[in-house]
């Protein structure tokens, strides 16, 4: 049950495209990051760039919900400073906005929460000494078993090398409702896998929009109107007419009918499927683990609390078997505006694999396990949560990486939009990568125009 829509003041940058022909300097389809980032730098540059987008309204999954005095994210999302311009690309939108955060993750397990990083509690974590204890003799007998056979399954390698019961209880269980394959079922790596180490992905720290992501969406909305430029919504894109390899023409319908345009330049951030149907390529055989992907799916719920949050998190991932839940995010803890003092805001993401029942429940039925799970793992109090706001994402795939980039389909889509003179593919898995994609975009479409 979504809230009442929020009165918008960008409304009049969301124009619905009626020409029978339209000439444009480049029309970018997409107004997800990566598209609102190439359009802004495009208008900044002095070009006219005009933005095709599917939804009702863009952003992508970088656009903010809002309800009330709330403010918040589409799920979770960290924004990354490992790529300096988009870094600096970030701070420079919304100025005093962009703040730093403490990047603080919690693991939820037995009704206990632990810490990813042994910084705010020390090497124990958390964890009771009983459960230190016991995880420490699995461990040894883990590594003393490890040289007798070679492992035959992902889980009983990183039994072996964690010991059973510390990876059921740092990482096991979560991992597997978000990927949606049980470790049983995966072969064991090549390679050790290396914990993860968050300095890698922020070297210049952990920032977020005061606001949430939204607002990086509202701000290059603005400077792409005030500079000349247009965004359409709810525009789908039809067929591309392409003569000696060069885009001629985009087909796309909406509520006010068909349009053609005609421009120098085409920026895509589209599915890699849907641009590879556009590009006249025959759909392509899925590859292993493919078919997983496909059935893929998220539900998110919004639990209002009227009292401060009870943990210091900005999220935690759940790894306890009992609990449905894959993920909980702490909004008060992400950006200093998204949540009104006093009160806190959980955002609970349940994750499915179809024909998971949970594909098929009611948005109701799915706020009320949400409530009653955040309740019975004293998340928060009873009686004090209201008006849960419910997101379904069929079809949504959070465990996207650059890796599933790499397979034969996608790299034979890619292989056919370089052959296009005039089309830039900038879809890629990562916000800050997607934004760097758009930027570069940009840049060479400039550089193009000067010649």
């Amino acid at each position: 049950t979504l809230a009442a829509p929020h009165p918008d003041p960008l409304a009049s940058t969301r124009v619905s495209q009626t020409d029978a022909t339209c000439h444009a300097d480049t029309l970018v389809l997409g107004a997800g990051p990566a598209g609102l980032a190439c359009a802004d730098r495009l208008a900044a540059g002095g070009q006219r760039p005009l933005v095709i987008e599917g939804a009702a309204e863009p952003g992508g999954l970088m656009r903010g919900i809002r309800h009330g005095a709330f403010q918040l994210d589409l799920g979770r999302k960290e924004l990354y400073s490992r790529l300096p311009e988009v870094h600096e690309y970030w701070r420079e939108l919304l100025g005093d906005d962009f703040e730093r955060y403490e990047h603080r993750i919690g693991i939820l397990y037995r009704g206990r929460i632990l810490e990813v990083s042994d910084g705010p509690r020390g090497r124990r974590r958390g964890m009771p000494w009983s459960w230190l204890l016991a995880g420490g003799l699995q461990l040894l007998a883990g590594r003393l078993r490890r040289h007798r056979s070679a492992p035959r399954t992902y889980e009983q390698y990183w039994h072996r090398e964690r010991g059973e019961r510390f990876a059921r209880m740092l990482s096991q269980g979560f991992e597997e409702k978000f990927r949606g394959v049980r470790w049983a079922d995966l072969p064991p790596p090549d390679l050790p896998a290396p914990p993860p180490e968050f300095a890698d992905d922020a070297p210049l720290g952990w920032w977020h929009p005061r606001l949430g992501t939204g607002q990086i969406i509202d701000a290059m909305q603005q400077r792409i109107a005030s500079n000349g430029g247009r965004v359409a919504c709810a525009q789908r894109v039809l067929a591309f007419d392409i003569d000696d390899n060069r885009i001629t023409a985009v087909r796309t319908t909406s509520a006010n009918g068909p349009a053609e345009h005609r421009p120098r330049f085409v920026v895509s951030s589209l599915p890699l499927e849907a641009l590879g149907s556009l590009l006249g390529l025959p759909a392509a055989k899925r590859e292993p683990g493919a078919a997983v992907a496909a059935r893929r799916g998220a539900a998110l719920v919004y639990l209002f609390v009227d009292e401060p949050p009870r943990f210091p998190h900005a999220w935690l991932n759940v790894t306890c078997p009992d609990l449905r839940i894959g993920r909980i995010v702490n909004y008060a803890n992400f950006g200093s505006g998204m949540v009104p003092s006093g009160a806190s805001c959980l955002g609970v993401e349940f994750f499915y694999v179809t024909p998971d029942p949970l594909a098929n429940a009611s948005d109701a039925e799915v706020a009320a396990l949400a409530q009653q799970e955040c309740e019975s793992a004293g998340l928060i109090r009873p009686g004090l949560c209201r008006e849960p706001i419910v997101i379904q994402l069929p079809g949504g795939d959070p465990a996207t990486t650059a890796s599933d980039w790499q397979d034969t389909a996608r790299q034979r889509i890619l292989a056919a939009s370089q052959r296009c003179t005039n089309l830039f593919d900038i879809k890629r898995p990562g916000t800050d990568k997607a934004t760097q994609a758009g930027l570069d975009a940009a840049a060479e479409i400039l550089g193009r125009s000067d010649d």
